[in-house]
């Protein structure tokens, strides 16, 4: 019979260095073996059960209400961190032992070669504990950071109103049609106001309306504009969702007649382009109070009277910003729909460099992305309108956990250096869980603007131009697209309205 070989102290130290116990069991040392494996499943059961969870489909709910009270309770987070090195530890002495006790010793003439046996083996077990401590650190810097406030936040008593017209104050060039028509009364006509508020309401009982505002601060641009203006409406019960976007051309925006700003301008409305509310908010905190950034506030409640709906929400993305998001994910496919060209675009930083974009489908990064969203020589601000929301769409639909995670310790700066929202921490969960539910090829999508497709024969028009030349919105022709809109399941509101679904307009199939 033959005689077996005695264990191997290296292989036993690397067996139990991988799971605690095995090479203890490989080198006949069964009760130890026993108890150190038991304990390791147990330790281990929780982390797996949640992995499978989120990645093999079906539990990120679950997921997501095991997550929720680290959101809630961010330092959760380094009692984490502080499990995790005590598991390191764990392992490592298990390996260590596994070695003593096969016969491995740590004295004589190979010392030099058994201690740097040793580092390495510590060095491979280590690995994917730092891997997991990065990701539990950037975690606890994203989830303990203040998204809420602008650097450039006036302090409260500074107001500086004044009493002017977009024609006598606005320079920025407006693309305008070449049919003129009167201005309805109706666009300067006081409503109820719209209040806002800082709290999502609970998921179950209503819409939930958020702002989303792109910021565009150009090379040559004073302050922050904000071209992109998109309210994303989802009801949290059916998944049905809506983009409700606003050019940033458009002026003489209407003030709810119980408003501070009420009496600030004549015609008791916003005189200037959309795309400067949110500065001269930020600039005027005492005429926009009930939150920590009267930027977000001022679009809040103008957006929100114009479309007689509560927006409880903001989210504000510097474009800048936005590039390192995209590229920390890895960047984004693209279908491009009608050629996208400009021989002379602009760069943020001032450099000016041709874009080429023919019909097709392209991985973007994030610099990519960002010409493709922001190009409008060759055509105008409503076809790049329709790329923003496609943009969005892409973003939405290829966003997913195992890229999130892997992203995390480089998105994490990316999204805080870029990312202003008044919505708090322990409310994300309920976000990414709402997102979810949301069927990204079926969205409705409105674009307020002069010679929308959908109104074309009908006698009526979202849009009029008021006697200096620029648009101002015909409210009641907004509002009752809106209200449309928001009552109806996708697919009827497309019908009414004559809007294909934005998955149709991106290109993108269900």
């Amino acid at each position: 019979m033959p005689t077996r070989r005695p264990a191997s102290p290296a292989v036993a130290a690397l067996l139990s260095g991988l799971f605690p116990g095995l090479g203890h069991w490989y080198a006949g040392h069964r009760r130890r073996a026993a108890a150190l494996i038991a304990f390791s499943l147990i330790a281990a059961t929780p982390a797996t059960v949640i992995v499978i969870a989120v990645f093999f489909g079906g539990g990120r709910s679950f997921a997501l209400d095991v997550a929720r009270p680290f959101f809630v309770h961010p330092g959760y987070l380094l009692l984490l961190l502080v499990i995790n090195g005590a598991m390191l530890a764990f392992r490592i002495l298990a390996g260590l032992d596994a070695y003593w006790l096969t016969g491995g010793g740590f004295t004589g003439k190979r010392i030099a070669a058994v201690f740097t046996v040793i580092a390495i083996f510590a060095t491979a077990v280590a690995a994917p504990h730092a891997w997991a401590a990065q990701r539990n650190l950037a975690l606890y810097d994203l989830l303990t950071y203040d998204y809420s406030v602008d650097p450039n936040q006036a302090a409260p008593g500074t107001t500086a109103p004044t009493t002017t017209t977009a024609a006598t104050t606005t320079t920025t060039a407006v693309e305008q049609p070449s049919t003129t028509t009167t201005v309805p009364q109706s666009t300067s006509t006081t409503t109820p106001p719209t209040t806002t508020t800082t709290t999502i309401p609970p998921l179950a009982e209503r819409r939930v309306n958020i702002l989303l505002l792109g910021g565009d601060a150009g090379p040559d641009r004073p302050g922050l504009r904000t071209d992109t203006i998109i309210v994303a409406s989802v009801d949290p019960v059916t998944g049905h969702a809506a983009l409700l976007q606003l050019p940033r051309n458009q002026v003489d925006l209407p003030i709810p007649e119980d408003h501070p700003a009420y009496d600030v301008w004549e015609c008791h409305c916003y005189p200037e382009l959309a795309n400067t509310i949110y500065q001269y908010g930020l600039s005027n905190p005492d005429l926009f109070p009930g939150g920590s950034n009267s930027g977000a506030t001022a679009v809040m409640d103008l957006v929100g009277n114009l479309y007689r709906i509560e927006i409880h929400n903001y989210a504000i993305v510097d474009l800048l910003g936005f590039v390192s998001i995209v590229d920390a994910l890895g960047g984004l496919t693209i279908t491009v729909t009608s050629l996208v060209e400009d021989e002379q675009y602009t760069r943020p930083g001032g450099e000016e460099i041709p874009v080429l974009f023919p019909r097709g489908t392209y991985e973007m990064d994030g610099e990519e992305v960002l010409s493709y969203a922001r190009v409008r020589r060759g055509t105008d601000d409503y076809n790049r309108m329709g790329r923003q929301r496609c943009v969005l769409e892409a973003l939405a639909a290829q966003a997913n956990p195992v890229a999130l995670i892997q992203a995390l310790p480089g998105l994490v700066p990316a999204i805080q250096d870029s990312i202003l929202t008044d919505v708090r921490v322990a409310e994300w969960p309920d976000l990414i869980e709402l997102a979810g539910s949301v069927d990204t090829t079926s969205i409705v999508s409105v674009r307020f603007m002069p010679n929308a497709p959908e109104l074309v024969g009908t006698g009526t028009a979202y849009v009029a131009k008021n006697p200096q030349g620029y648009w101002v919105p015909i409210v009641s022709v907004i509002r009752s697209t809106v209200a449309t809109v928001l009552s109806s399941d996708p697919t009827l509101a497309s019908e009414t309205l004559g809007i294909a679904p934005l998955g149709d307009i991106c290109g993108v199939s269900g």
